[in-house]
């Protein structure tokens, strides 16, 4: 999934033999960057844990015979054109 976002740049030379521009920061970075793996093990356990609360919520609802879920988003304001329709 994550194999696409670690390609190497792509560098588009003009025909004047102009240099590579690559975007790197003119200071070192305080923290060590994140791998790949790394990456990818915390996005699992984002979705395992999501996965649980969605499992958990729905288990609550079904000890009652007459319940209701809602499901929206708490960075939308009332009346924003989305949370309206």
């Amino acid at each position: 999934m994550l194999k696409n976002f670690f390609k190497k740049p792509n560098l588009n030379l003009e025909k004047n033999n102009a240099k590579p521009q690559i975007n790197v920061p003119e200071v070192s970075l305080t923290i060590k960057p994140l791998t790949a793996e790394e990456i990818q093990a915390d996005e699992e356990q984002n979705l395992v844990r999501i996965a649980k609360e969605f499992k958990d919520g729905f288990d609550f609802l079904k000890k009652y015979d007459k319940s209701v879920s809602f499901f929206g988003s708490a960075r939308l304001s009332q009346d924003d054109p989305h949370c309206i329709e």
